[in-house]
């Protein structure tokens, strides 16, 4: 097994003495995004490292970890420095969670993809536009500044079109809308990607899907989200009128005005909040990802260094019902808090087996004892909205937030799966490896350069 250390790029593997282990997890017991970081010391022979170069470590010569110096202690007994390394991620603690950080992002387009036109006496030109009446429309500016009459935070409607031009107005079949000059700089139109960012919804508010604030955040640190894998599973289902639907995580919406506000005692305009001291005590973008993580019960996978890419999915995390109480002796209570609110669940964590002899792994017998009691809060303003998923809605549409947001409930019950996994520890007698652990803590033991997988099966 070849491990190679690096410090800015430069394989600096010889002059390594000492190292501790190296967690390449996707997910931590304590439902932290990744593992935080290691120790590793290095000879006085090495140029003298500095806090903030970055660390990668690649094991037969694929990326297991980049991180970057966090702290350096000169050890002279022994000649050499003491590097504490953290995660790369644990970068985004330098930032909070405030709109002049995140709009930019999470409202960006690829502004290649639009439509570049003209303006000739308040109608928008464009030969063959292709578009039709009351079709939803949104123009983003780079450069410059957007046309008089226009602004990227609304959402228009098209009217009074012909093959070759139209006009917009606020909302469907609504007045025209006068557009006074050419602006600066390029204004593009764009007609599609309102369900990853919808900046004025049918009830009149700017929301995110779930993987693009996700994005977002990763892009802080120069990250790259892979969510090719993000909606292979039902997240949430709800029968509605009769008809049952279910939502993938790109059809969660987070409210981005209360996205400003999470945590807070408040909900009010963010400019409001961001200028009082209120801004001191708003979440950082890594408390924000961490809580994402955690209530929709997903891995951060590292898959490239160049550039930094992280794959997200979701943990295997077993079954677990509200009204279960087989296994699980369930007591509850809501309390509210001034930054949320706060809910106990106490329930079995040990399991025994009633059988010494080796057993499937689908058909064991098991038998649950013990308690173990996690208090799980719910942060004031955590506002996820569902896709509008019935005939007739159109791109962007949510369901009615005072009737159908997604209930404190479920996120709960997906912690708890993942809690009541996580301790309760289950010991197969057989010899068969168990390929999807509930929880993998997998590290490379440097010293006698082996890879350790700790695994606990899911029911």
């Amino acid at each position: 097994m070849s491990i190679v250390y690096k410090i800015n790029d430069v394989d600096i593997s010889d002059y390594v003495i000492n190292s501790n282990d190296v967690f390449f997890n996707g997910r931590n017991r304590d439902k932290s995004i990744i593992a935080e970081g290691f120790t590793f010391d290095v000879s006085f022979n090495l140029a003298a490292p500095t806090e903030g170069q970055s660390v990668k470590v690649f094991v037969d010569g694929t990326i297991k970890f980049v991180g970057y110096i966090d702290t350096i202690t000169n050890n002279y007994d022994d000649d050499s420095y003491s590097i504490e390394v953290l995660h790369e991620i644990y970068k985004l603690t330098q930032y909070k969670v405030d709109y002049d950080t995140l709009h930019d992002l999470v409202s960006a387009v690829d502004f290649a993809s639009g439509v570049e036109f003209t303006i000739t006496e308040d109608r928008i030109v464009k030969t063959g536009h292709g578009l039709s009446e009351d079709q939803r429309i949104r123009f983003v500016n780079s450069g410059g500044t957007i046309h008089t009459g226009l602004s990227e935070d609304n959402i228009y409607y098209v009217l009074d079109y012909d093959a070759n031009s139209f006009q917009v107005a606020n909302s469907p079949g609504g007045s025209a809308i006068g557009i006074n000059d050419d602006g600066t700089g390029t204004t593009k139109y764009f007609t599609s990607g309102f369900d990853e960012y919808m900046p004025d919804d049918n009830f009149g508010y700017p929301h995110v899907s779930i993987p693009r604030l996700i994005s977002a955040l990763l892009s802080l640190i120069g990250a790259t989200l892979d969510d090719s894998d993000i909606d292979v599973e039902q997240y949430y289902t709800k029968t509605i009128s009769d008809v049952s639907y279910f939502w993938t995580l790109s059809e969660l919406k987070y409210d981005e005005n209360m996205l400003y506000a999470i945590g807070l005692p408040v909900a009010t305009k963010h400019t409001q909040i961001d200028s009082t001291d209120l801004i001191e005590s708003k979440m950082t973008c890594m408390e924000l990802l961490s809580w994402l993580t955690k209530c929709f019960g997903l891995v951060f996978e590292l898959t490239d260094d160049s550039p930094l890419t992280y794959k997200v999915y979701y943990a295997d995390l077993g079954t677990y019902a509200l009204t279960d109480d087989e296994f699980y002796s369930l007591t509850t209570y809501k309390d509210k808090a001034s930054n949320g609110y706060k809910y106990l669940r106490r329930y079995n964590v040990r399991s025994t087996y009633n059988s010494d002899s080796e057993v499937s792994l689908v058909d064991y017998d098991v038998t649950e004892v013990g308690n173990k009691e996690e208090t799980i809060t719910i942060p004031n303003n955590f506002l996820i909205l569902l896709k509008d998923k019935s005939v007739g809605a159109i791109e962007g549409d949510v369901l009615d937030p005072d009737d159908h947001q997604l209930p404190a409930s479920y996120i709960v019950k997906n912690i708890i799966a993942a809690y009541a996994n996580d301790f309760t520890v289950k010991r197969y007698k057989t010899d068969i490896q168990l390929t999807v652990p509930a929880i993998s803590e997998e590290y490379f033991d440097v010293q006698d350069e082996i890879s350790i997988v700790k695994q606990e099966a899911a029911v």
